[in-house]
C-alpha cells in the first residue's frame, strides 16, 4: 500500500510542475531529381533509412514525373530526423552515378525546416 501511495504522489507532483510531453514539429521535405538521361518508360526512385523512403528497398518509393523533366516527391518528417538516401531506377543495378560512372555516397540531411 505504501508503494502505491508514493507512486500516486509522484505523478501528482509531476503534473503540478507543468511538465508536458515533447512534441516534434514536422516539416515538408521535397526531393527533386533532374536526370541527365532516362530510358523510355524509365522511372526514378528514392530509397533511404526511413519507412517513407522505402527502408533501403531500391524500388519501393517512386518519385513523380514533372512537366519540366524532373522527378519529385514531398514527404513529412519530424524535426531532427536524420535522413540518408539514394536514387535508383528501381534496382541497385541502376543506382544513380556521377559523370565518371561512380556511385554517389549516401546523401544526408537533418530535417530542421521545410525544404
Amino acid at each position: 500500500m505504501k508503494r502505491a501511495v508514493i507512486f500516486i504522489l509522484g505523478i501528482g507532483l509531476w503534473s503540478a510542475c507543468g511538465i508536458e510531453p515533447v512534441t516534434h514539429q514536422s516539416y515538408a521535405v521535397t526531393f527533386r531529381v533532374l536526370p541527365d538521361s532516362l530510358p523510355d518508360n524509365g522511372q526514378v526512385f528514392i530509397t533511404g533509412n526511413q519507412d517513407l523512403l522505402g527502408n533501403w528497398s531500391s524500388g519501393a518509393t517512386a518519385l513523380l514525373p514533372q512537366p519540366d523533366g524532373s522527378w519529385r516527391r514531398t514527404f513529412s518528417f519530424p524535426s531532427g530526423t536524420n535522413l540518408e538516401y539514394k536514387f535508383t531506377r528501381g534496382s541497385w543495378r541502376t543506382e544513380a552515378v556521377d559523370a565518371a560512372g561512380l556511385e554517389y555516397p549516401n546523401f544526408s540531411l537533418t530535417v530542421d525546416r521545410d525544404t
